[in-house]
């Protein structure tokens, strides 16, 4: 019964855990690509933003 057990178990694993992570890997990787360029492009439009405040205060002074 704890061989049947045992075994039962085993086979649940097998190569589909392997293949599990693998697409965890790569949905991590198009996850991060997609973080890295929304960073990026909000940071450019935030440093735009600022510079146009910026540029109001001193146009006030």
């Amino acid at each position: 019964m704890v061989r049947e057990l045992i075994r039962e178990h085993a086979c649940r694993g097998g190569p589909q855990a392997g293949q599990t992570m693998a697409e965890y890997a790569i949905v991590l990787a198009v996850i991060v690509v997609g973080v890295l360029a929304a960073i990026t492009g909000l940071s450019t439009a935030i440093g735009s933003g600022i510079e146009t405040v910026s540029s109001l205060i001193d146009g006030l002074v």
